[in-house]
């Protein structure tokens, strides 16, 4: 009510006669006063806003995509951070709770985006010693990606000064981190990633990414207004202020940030009214979305607040049960099906009409489509899996055997199987002991010389895990981000079970258009065959039952 109060006092007086001539005159010049200047002066506001709303759509909307594009790529490195602590959050939700705590910004020293670390905590049982250091480190990266971004760009001595004295501070800051982690006996997982040079050399490339975008909207916003400012000088300006407005621990740098930019703005040779517009559209289109936004996803967070833990992964195939299969395009479904199916078939053998095979385990059977095409072909294959809503959706159901079954405990005798095979499933297993035991009821149940076949997704592409682990599951809801994926080479020591064959296949991404599948599958077997199959979609492992 103060604050209503006075804005209404502020306001009456800068519209005076009085107050009008010193709006023209110096006042603008003080940082702090500046901006209230410009927001109470009602005489002054609506031909601002005349000027912001001619600035045009397209110059907008692609503030608004850079915008967005620095949130996402924030949050890229938010997930990989918390990934490197073992803290593993569906990334769905993780999104939500990253962009709630975006109000942060509007609490001195940034300090209520500790809000992220709050709700990962009741959400997910996350303790805040894991969380409240990725979040310190996220913001020393911040600062040494602008400071960088800033040396690059500089002109003057004092940016200079400024960015190299930033360096220096957020090298010194990152040290005491690692020192307080230490000292406080935080968990190995936390220490090690403190020190580790890819965690801070992949944050920090993140954080220069998100910046570098982000440092082009001012540019963007003098343009559309007609004034006559580089990009260069928009970057510069804009990392250099929010640096300054960040060292006085103000909400989101308010009452230095902009005015800061608009005096440089100005000592540039842009008018008054021209630099007011162009700092007031920026700060609109970056903190102002962000804070809208960020209270948008706070209430949808906040209600209920409660515990809400993550879900089985039995519980979340059994939510997909009718959307299972169009998760994936038809005929992306169906290339890839045929291609496992002839994959696995030249392991297990042909079967001759009229005659049957032995026994075979489909483990993670979803909704039984390999299960029905390999009995469909002569094979007797049990198709299982722990979500029932996913055996219910099984078009064979009640033609071939299915059991609501853990693979982690298999319900069959000792030497019974002849061959098991699993798709897309191990990635799903929460931990390396759940592995373990996979593969010991693999070995269990298999009789001598049977073969345990594993598919899976091939983390060895760079960008093909980034896709996986980080946009997949956005856009997907067939995984949740919290998957862990295991390399090809892994297969090659265990217990019992003896790797024969490794295969390399398929590089079509999901989304590739059913007009353009024909044309590239040329292409694709190709690449297969070629040097760098070792960076495909998918592998294939076999591995043979040994006797001790």
């Amino acid at each position: 009510l103060g604050l209503v109060i006075g804005g209404f006092l502020v306001r009456n007086w800068i519209t005076s006669e009085r107050g009008r001539r010193m709006w023209e005159g110096q006042i603008i010049r003080f940082p702090v006063v500046g901006p209230l200047v410009a927001k109470f002066a009602m005489a002054r506001f609506c031909r601002m806003l005349g000027t912001l709303l001619g600035a045009g759509a397209l110059p907008m909307l692609t503030c608004l995509g850079l915008t967005a594009s620095w949130h996402f790529i924030r949050f890229v490195r938010w997930q990989f951070l918390l990934r490197r602590v073992d803290v593993r959050v569906p990334a769905r939700s993780a999104l939500r709770i990253y962009m709630a705590g975006g109000l942060g910004t509007a609490t001195p020293a940034y300090a209520g985006e500790g809000l992220r670390s709050f709700l990962l905590s009741r959400r997910y049982r996350v303790p805040y010693q894991a969380s409240l250091p990725v979040l310190v480190l996220e913001r020393i990266q911040d600062v040494a990606a602008l400071a960088i971004l800033l040396l690059l760009l500089a002109t003057s001595r004092k940016d200079t000064v400024l960015a190299t004295g930033m360096v220096l501070a957020a090298g010194v800051m990152g040290w005491l981190l690692y020192r307080v982690a230490r000292t406080l006996g935080l968990a190995p997982a936390i220490t090690a990633t403190l020190r580790s040079p890819s965690a801070w050399l992949l944050g920090l490339l993140g954080s220069l990414a998100a910046w570098g975008l982000a440092g082009a909207i001012l540019g963007i916003c003098a343009a559309s207004l007609d004034l006559d400012t580089s990009f260069a000088d928009g970057a510069r300006i804009y990392y250099a202020t929010t640096l300054l407005g960040g060292l006085t621990l103000l909400p989101a740098g308010v009452g230095v940030t902009g005015s800061l930019a608009i005096l440089r703005l100005m000592d540039l040779g842009t008018p008054l009214t021209g630099a007011v517009a162009a700092v007031s559209l920026l700060r609109f289109l970056t903190v102002g979305v962000s804070l809208l936004v960020g209270t948008v996803f706070l209430i949808r967070e906040i209600s209920p607040l409660k515990n809400r833990p993550r879900k089985s992964h039995a519980g979340h195939f059994d939510q997909l049960n009718e959307q299972y299969r169009n998760q994936f395009p038809a005929h992306i479904w169906d290339h890839l099906m045929a291609r496992k199916i002839a994959l696995i078939r030249e392991v297990i053998g042909q079967i001759p009409v009229g005659t049957k095979a032995g026994w075979g385990l489909d483990v993670g059977c979803g909704v039984a489509a390999h299960t029905a095409a390999l009995s469909a072909r002569g094979y007797n294959i049990v198709g299982l899996d722990p979500a029932l809503g996913l055996l219910r959706q099984a078009p064979a159901n009640g033609k071939i055997p299915l059991l609501q079954a853990d693979a982690r405990s298999l319900p069959f005798l000792d030497g019974s199987i002849d061959f098991i095979y699993t798709i897309g499933v191990l990635h799903h297993l929460d931990d390396a002991s759940d592995l373990d035991r996979v593969l010991g009821e693999a070995r269990r149940v298999l009789r001598p010389g049977g073969r345990f076949i594993v598919v899976e997704t091939n983390p060895l592409n760079p960008v093909f895990r980034f896709y996986m682990g980080y946009v997949f599951p956005l856009v997907r809801r067939i995984d949740e981000g919290v998957e862990r994926w295991i390399e090809p080479s892994s297969w090659e020591e265990q217990d019992g079970l003896k790797l024969t064959h490794l295969k390399h296949f398929t590089f079509l991404p999901d989304f590739l258009p059913r007009w353009l599948m024909q044309p590239v599958l040329g292409l694709e077997r190709t690449l297969e065959e070629s040097r760098i199959q070792r960076l495909s979609v998918h592998y294939m492992a076999v591995m043979e039952r040994i006797d001790a």
